[in-house]
């Protein structure tokens, strides 16, 4: 009687532990980045300094209005937002440039993401150079 009481309080315990981890935690999935991408895409955080204050505030209120969305449920800091766009851009980077390397790929037609990460990139060259020239 004693093992099984203790069972079931252990069992009850790692239930909490188990939705209050839930509600704890935001995952990224592929609707978030897309949404993610589509409001970097029209806020234009590439065309501020790096680290400047302006484009920390861009960083606020794309992570505000991603937010604010029911549907998918965003539970995302300025700062999450900024690290998961540098991620998907640094990992398509990569992939460009594995792509490349190896000219026997059989390159699919790019999905969504694909087609919003070679975009900003295109932008981020272009309002580099521009950034460039200005000096």
């Amino acid at each position: 009687m004693y093992k099984s009481s203790v069972l079931v309080l252990k069992n009850i315990y790692f239930c909490v532990l188990l939705t209050a981890s839930k509600s704890r935690y935001f995952v990224w999935m592929e609707d978030h980045d897309v949404l993610m991408l589509c409001e970097a895409v029209t806020s234009e955080a590439y065309n501020f300094k790096l680290k400047s204050s302006k484009r920390g505030k861009v960083w606020e209120s794309i992570a505000a209005y991603l937010n604010a969305l029911k549907m998918p449920e965003f539970r995302a800091t300025a700062r999450a937002v900024r690290d998961q766009y540098a991620l998907l851009i640094s990992r398509h980077k990569l992939k460009q440039r594995e792509e490349e390397k190896a000219s026997w790929i059989n390159v699919s037609e790019p999905a969504e993401l694909n087609i919003l990460l070679e975009k900003i990139q295109e932008q981020e060259k272009s309002a580099q150079e521009k950034r460039h020239l200005e000096k």
